[in-house]
């Protein structure tokens, strides 16, 4: 049967596009940068294809963990060197959109931080809103959509973020 061209599929580009504020942080692109980017894709799009410049969701998160060290090595040199990990991990320039968190790969480069000798516990949940504090208002059930230990991406496309660092980095080390 023959379709007529209402009926017809059309091709989508779908563009996703995130900026970062100068301190670093992902934020939604300007209106002006994603018309430049369609008016210039457009030249080389098929007649029949459309561009969508779409926005990846953020999903701004905290997390807390738990170390056991080594008898007789200094925690407080333990707990800098972990967060200082961690915080390296989740560098926005590591991040990439619909990328998963790989939870097991983290605690592998946890066992690298000296004194460590037990990751007891890494745990993700979304960042909440605080007073003075923005962060994006996606939330994600990280405990709830964890398979193993790779915390897949937002069914919608998204980004994880791990914003302000000092703040939602939480540990113990015993």
């Amino acid at each position: 049967m023959a379709t007529s061209w209402s009926e017809r599929v059309i091709n989508s580009i779908d563009v996703y596009t995130l900026t970062k504020d100068r301190d670093g942080y992902f934020k939604q692109a300007p209106e002006a940068m994603k018309n430049n980017i369609k008016n210039y894709l457009s030249k080389y799009k098929m007649m029949t294809d459309t561009i969508n410049i779409r926005e990846p969701k953020i999903v701004n998160f905290t997390v807390e963990f738990e170390v056991k060290t080594f008898p007789g090595h200094d925690k407080n040199e333990a707990l800098y060197n972990v967060i200082k990990k961690i915080k390296e991990y989740f560098h926005n320039d590591n991040m990439d959109i619909n990328q998963a968190l790989d939870i097991g790969e983290l605690k592998f480069e946890l066992y690298k931080v000296e004194g460590v000798m037990i990751v007891n516990k890494i745990l993700l949940s979304s960042a909440v809103s605080r007073t003075g504090t923005p962060y994006s208002t996606y939330s994600y059930n990280f405990e709830g959509n964890k398979i193993g230990d790779i915390i897949p991406p937002p069914a919608e496309i998204g980004i994880f973020e791990l914003k302000y660092p000092d703040k939602n980095i939480n540990g113990i080390v015993r």
